[in-house]
């Protein structure tokens, strides 16, 4: 244990004495209290304890930093709420979890999106960052079979910046305390899920259902700093980008039946039997199979979605962007990821060493990036552009026409990989710093002939 988590144990153990000192001889103002199992009651000494300590010093400092610190607050206690319902309570069904869950969620989702609102606050920025990495720690609730080690994962992570604090503000003791106590706190939930949840939920065998568990009122009531639980809200732009997969599932899990639904094709609606038709690009429907069917935009095209851009976990998700050119990541992690999705017209910016990015269905957007771990990937883009300006292992490049790739020097040790892929150009510096850059352009056409013993295969190259 390092120094700065004893202290902070040392102050929790503090406050803890005095809470029951101030508690002797007083009566509970809502009568007796409700009775609660030994997980209950652990998870209370965390709310009671460092959780507690963690708010009074985000309340001392104040603005976003407090703001956030309430989110997180508002977190543990909904958790706090689930872990009551839990040790009361059949496992209900995995919808019935998720109903359960969603206060918690809700709250982490907003927590992380706060992050991403207020990234110009240099002064808070690894505050709210220590918040938006470790918040997930909550979701331990849904991994198996050991969600133990995950908490302490995302208490690591959040530890990367807590320290920077304690680096930055070593001589203010409200920051300190933040740091120190928002560590514990992680700590702490490791250890209470490695021992009373060890291999996921923990459900009663012996309890009622869920949806009629009653919740505990002791310790679960908000500070009086802390705002009322916000409502959920109608879609997130997370959720929004997510797909239903339970209809999904659903349908696979029909096995052959899976295919009952199809419609029957006739003979006259075949293209290799009607050249007609494959000239003519339409196949008629039978008349009697006419359906209406519902619009999805212009000429059917794809509905519009709603731009997207956030951290989510350890990926940057860039999404359905139209004509911004003014997207920049920064502050960027060796672990994270890009994923740019369907955007059209934009140019993305990303400062510092990533893990890996990819371009998916992407037109006309422009990407540069200075280093990455594992590669760069395009795949079902259209017109797009790449500038490496420092180094990437690989560049993969899939079903993609038009592309534009920009290497450095230091980059010329990329290796390419292509396929189904058509008018790719990479363009190299020149001999000195003054000269232009000079362009090659990516085999596309290739001959293959029997030599005897096997099948060769070699460039068709056009010399004009």
């Amino acid at each position: 244990m390092s120094l700065d988590q004893l202290i902070a144990r040392l102050e929790v153990a503090t406050s803890k004495l005095e809470a029951l000192a101030g508690g002797i001889g007083g009566g509970s103002s809502s009568g007796a209290p409700a009775e609660v199992g030994a997980a209950v009651e652990a998870y209370d000494e965390i709310v009671s304890g460092p959780l507690r300590k963690f708010v009074e010093a985000a309340n001392s400092i104040g603005g976003e930093i407090k703001e956030q610190s309430i989110i997180f607050e508002n977190a543990v206690k909904a958790q706090r709420e689930f872990v009551v319902i839990v040790s009361k309570s059949k496992k209900p069904s995995d919808s019935a979890v998720q109903e359960l869950l969603k206060p918690t969620s809700d709250y982490i989702s907003q927590a992380q999106e706060f992050r991403e609102k207020h990234r110009n606050n240099k002064d808070a920025f690894n505050h709210l960052s220590a918040v938006s990495e470790g918040i997930p720690a909550l979701g331990w609730v849904m991994v198996t079979p050991k969600p133990g080690p995950y908490v302490v994962q995302m208490k690591e992570a959040a530890e990367f910046y807590t320290n920077r604090v304690l680096k930055d503000h070593k001589d203010n003791e409200n920051h300190k305390s933040w740091a120190r106590t928002f560590a514990l706190i992680l700590e702490d939930i490791a250890n209470f899920v490695k021992k009373f949840h060890t291999t996921g939920l923990a459900w009663n065998p012996k309890g009622g259902e869920a949806s009629a568990a009653p919740s505990s009122s002791s310790s679960s009531s908000s500070s009086s700093s802390a705002p009322a639980p916000a409502p959920a809200p109608a879609a997130s732009s997370t959720s929004a980008a997510k797909p239903d997969t339970n209809a999904l599932f659903s349908a696979l899990n029909k096995g052959g039946d899976v295919t009952s639904g199809l419609k029957k094709v006739d003979k006259s609606q075949m293209t290799h039997k009607n050249p007609e038709l494959r000239a003519a690009g339409v196949v008629k429907a039978v008349e009697k199979e006419e359906t209406p069917v519902a619009a999805a935009g212009p000429k059917g095209q794809e509905a519009a979605k709603p731009p997207k851009f956030a951290l989510e976990g350890n990926k940057w998700a860039v999404e359905y962007q139209v004509g911004n050119k003014n997207i920049v990541i920064e502050e960027v992690e060796a672990k994270q990821t890009v994923y740019i999705l369907k955007c059209t017209n934009s140019t993305v910016v990303v400062k510092g060493k990533i893990n890996q990015i990819t371009l998916d269905g992407c037109k006309k957007t422009a990407v540069v990036i200075d280093n990455a771990i594992s590669g760069v990937d395009l795949i079902n883009c259209n017109s797009c552009q790449v500038q490496i300006t420092g180094k990437a292992p690989t560049l993969s490049i899939d079903k993609t026409d038009g592309a534009q790739v920009f290497l450095s020097k230091d980059g010329l040790a990329t290796e390419i990989f292509t396929s189904k892929s058509t008018e790719l150009n990479i363009s190299i510096p020149g001999a000195t710093e003054d000269a232009d850059l000079i362009e090659f352009p990516i085999p596309e056409q290739f001959k293959t002939s029997w030599n005897g013993s096997k099948f060769a295969t070699s460039i068709v190259e056009h010399k004009g």
